[in-house]
């Protein structure tokens, strides 16, 4: 038998969209626990590296210098280890994967119009925090976001 996990990567237009991606350190240490408490049962642990994991968060989550981080990065000639000393400005990828956004700040995804605003978004994040699920939505019944009205 096979389990597979990844570490969780917040991204633009979720309510989790203002919380950084957990160390790598601490990331390592939960899997390690996993896996050590799943071998002996003859169990197969499958799951995405926590440095690739920690690149797509901060290209995920990124603001307009991020894509200016990603061209120094293919500039190094030694691809693997220019994503730790590549930075523009100060900020490298840790610093765009694990940064903790300010709830009132200007989001770089907020221009985008994806139907649904900002204020759903930190009203879902506000019931996450208190443990609330959202009633799904059936066809009958939209009870939150309202997006199924506008097809």
């Amino acid at each position: 038998m096979s389990i597979s996990i990844n570490p969780y990567i917040p991204k633009p237009f979720t309510p989790f969209q203002w919380y950084g991606m957990e160390s790598l350190q601490r990331i390592n240490s939960k899997l390690k626990i996993i896996r050590n408490s799943l071998k002996p049962l003859g169990v197969r642990l499958i799951y995405e590296s926590p440095r690739l994991s920690q690149i797509q968060s901060a290209f995920s989550r990124g603001d307009r210098l991020a894509g200016t981080l990603l061209y120094e990065i293919f500039k190094f000639e030694d691809k693997s280890a220019s994503y730790k000393k590549a930075q523009i400005q100060g900020k490298n990828i840790e610093f765009y994967a694990h940064r903790l956004l300010d709830k009132n700040m200007i989001l770089p995804w907020d221009h985008i119009n994806i139907g649904l605003k900002k204020d759903y978004f930190l009203s879902e994040l506000e019931k996450a925090e208190k443990w609330i699920s959202t009633r799904r939505c059936t066809k009958e019944v939209c009870s939150v976001c309202n997006i199924c009205m506008h097809k």
